[in-house]
């Protein structure tokens, strides 16, 4: 008997390793330099694509990253076709359906204007939107944080917002004059900008909301905890080493 169970012992062992060995990780993604992009010979670049894959590597599971847009892919998450999002904030209502990794970045959101607005606006707060009627775009299923939720509850300031599916449509609806303002990460503003030509144009104004820190997220339906669990000890290695600091840095410079 003593045998048969020591056999069986090593037959799950050997079957635990083959399934974590053969683990893949379909995770979603989408351009938004200096996070997650493509290189000029198709490789995976980017802050969140760089972390994620060398956390899952030493994990044991391979990544199979999906162009997917971030709606959909929240979508996904809930349903379980897709396993993981990068670049999540944490929220209550994200969380009935998506278990979340430790933290490894922190977000803000600053407020891009037209360069000849810059000064004439002098955005300090949020009410300043309402108080000077500007209209600014955001992102469909961005979270801007507990700030701007608050904000939200304002009539006036809810009616300035345009809702767009991506940052590159704000860009463009604020050059052709149609918002007077935007938020977006700041460091995506800054390469986004420069690509398109634009930095002489549009400009940071100085002004952000705090988004918070950015996870992770697993879908509840497809990933086992276990797996959620092995990431974090990476994940923690590599912030401990100092090699989660030199990923983020080698990206901003």
């Amino acid at each position: 008997m003593k045998k048969l169970l020591y056999v069986l012992a090593i037959f799950i062992s050997i079957l635990t390793t083959h399934v974590y060995a053969e683990c893949t990780i379909r995770v979603g993604w989408e351009p938004w330099k200096p996070y997650q992009y493509k290189g000029s010979n198709g490789n995976f670049l980017g802050i969140d694509l760089e972390i994620v894959e060398t956390a899952l590597k030493e994990a044991g599971c391979k990544t199979d990253f999906r162009r997917i847009a971030w709606q959909r892919l929240l979508a996904s998450i809930e349903y379980g076709s897709m396993d993981a999002a990068m670049g999540a904030s944490k929220s209550s209502e994200r969380e009935k359906y998506a278990n979340f990794s430790i933290p490894y970045r922190d977000e803000s959101y600053a407020f891009f204007v037209r360069k000849d607005d810059s000064i004439k606006y002098k955005i300090t707060k949020l009410d300043d939107l309402v108080e000077k009627n500007l209209r600014f775009g955001i992102v469909t299923g961005y979270f801007y944080g507990e700030q701007f939720n608050q904000a939200m509850k304002n009539p006036q300031f809810k009616k300035l917002i345009e809702e767009v599916k991506d940052d590159n449509s704000n860009i463009k609806k604020l050059k052709n004059g149609r918002i007077q303002g935007f938020f977006m990460d700041p460091y995506a503003g800054i390469v986004q900008l420069r690509e398109m030509d634009l930095s002489n144009q549009i400009v940071n104004s100085s002004f952000a909301v705090t988004s918070g820190e950015i996870h992770t997220m697993f879908s509840k339906k497809s990933i086992n905890p276990d797996v959620v669990k092995k990431f974090d000890d990476n994940l923690e290695k590599l912030k401990n080493s100092g090699r989660l600091a030199k990923i983020i840095q080698k990206y901003l410079e």
